[in-house]
């Protein structure tokens, strides 16, 4: 919609983001089986068993993957991306964008 600059595009971005680094975890983790059986072997209290531990991806995994796109992804989270979606919101007068 015209008031919600984050639907058009950055939501998207970071979505497409998130899914390829989510992929190269587990894409790492199924190529190196001893990295595997060293995760499986690592002990984490119950509940906090995430990727880093060879389990399901948890909250904290999501939280992770998502900051080190924002702090340090060029390739997802770039500023012209957010730039671009606030002019097309056409919310903000021009010299603030």
């Amino acid at each position: 919609s015209k008031h919600q600059p984050a639907d058009m595009g950055i939501i998207t971005t970071l979505r497409t983001g998130y899914k390829a680094r989510m992929l190269e975890k587990l894409l790492a983790m199924c190529e190196d089986p001893d990295l595997y059986a060293a995760m499986k072997k690592t002990t984490a209290p119950r509940g906090c068993r995430g990727l880093d531990y060879g389990g399901q991806a948890n909250e904290l995994d999501a939280i992770t993957i998502l900051d080190e796109i924002w702090r340090d992804d060029g390739k997802y989270a770039k500023e012209e991306t957010i730039r671009r979606c606030w002019r097309k919101a056409d919310i903000l007068p021009p010299h603030l964008i």
